[in-house]
């Protein structure tokens, strides 16, 4: 059986803006210190997530992506951190 495959995209907080979380102030959504990062190869929403968290404790959300070759598929779900982190592996 094949393994589900999903893309992602994480937005990672530079330290002022994660300063302003903090304190329940207001981000600048374009900050050009918060950095994106992508990961092609995601099979385990639950392992996923507490990778990221490991890796980039700044992280504020995510979206998963349907796997295509070659391209950028359709938006499947958003998380966020606190919120609605995923609950099972797969969606």
């Amino acid at each position: 059986m094949a393994h589900i495959r999903y893309r992602a995209i994480i937005k990672v907080l530079c330290g002022e803006c994660q300063a302003k979380v903090n304190e329940n102030k207001r981000i600048d959504v374009k900050c050009p210190n918060c950095s994106f990062k992508k990961y092609q190869n995601v099979n385990n929403l639950l392992s996923f997530n507490s990778f990221i968290t490991k890796a980039f404790p700044n992280w504020i959300w995510f979206n998963i992506y349907e796997y295509k070759k070659g391209e950028l598929g359709a938006l499947l779900k958003s998380f966020q951190r606190g919120k609605n982190e995923p609950t099972a592996k797969t969606l």
